[in-house]
């Protein structure tokens, strides 16, 4: 039971960092690199990256949905 605990708050954890760590860098991507040219180069890449933004949100998300699980609380 003590060792779920531990488990559930490590994925709240990882999952609010994961989430915040995502929109910075969802935000950034729209707005410091768009102004730095960033943009300007080849669209694969900048789809690859801001997928790959997306997928830590997500993570994130499903890190905070496996926690409340793990505790015991609505899902």
């Amino acid at each position: 039971m003590l060792q779920s605990a531990w488990i559930a708050s490590f994925l709240e954890w990882a999952g609010f960092i994961c989430i915040t760590l995502g929109v910075i860098l969802v935000v950034k991507h729209f707005t410091l690199d768009t102004r730095l040219g960033d943009m300007a180069r080849h669209a694969t890449i900048r789809w690859a990256r801001l997928g790959a933004y997306v997928l830590l949100l997500v993570l994130g998300l499903v890190a905070q949905h496996l926690a409340k699980g793990l505790a015991g609380g609505p899902s």
